[in-house]
């Protein structure tokens, strides 16, 4: 696979990796939110409210992990941007674009020549 290739790839998987994120960040706030209130209202001793506690740590020490996911995770259209940006870069490094380009300069450079007053 080549680089393009797999950029190309990346776009995609990322789009639905945000999606789950997203998903995941909802379902584990809802998830704090009952087991706080579960314990709270639920006459237990005090083992079991440590075992909730452990779980509600749990829970919400992914929930920062997931919001981190959601931000930085880049949507497609960057990702083919960037895809795009680095074929450009090295199109440009090839020997047929290095030519183009020094004869666009010459074509300039003869235009510029010819419209300056003598």
């Amino acid at each position: 696979m080549n680089d393009l290739s797999v950029a190309l790839y990346w776009a995609d998987a990322l789009g639905s990796l945000d999606g789950l994120a997203l998903i995941g960040f909802t379902l584990m706030f809802f998830m704090c939110l009952f087991v706080s209130f579960a314990t709270m209202a639920a006459d237990m001793d005090d083992e079991q409210k440590l075992e909730a506690t452990k779980a509600l740590r749990g829970f919400l020490l992914s929930l920062p992990v997931l919001a981190v996911m959601i931000v930085v995770t880049p949507s497609r259209e960057t990702v083919y941007a960037i895809a795009a940006s680095e074929m450009t870069e090295q199109a440009l490094k090839t020997p047929v674009a290095s030519k183009a380009m020094q004869a666009v300069e010459k074509w300039i450079d003869r235009q510029l020549a010819g419209a300056t007053p003598q």
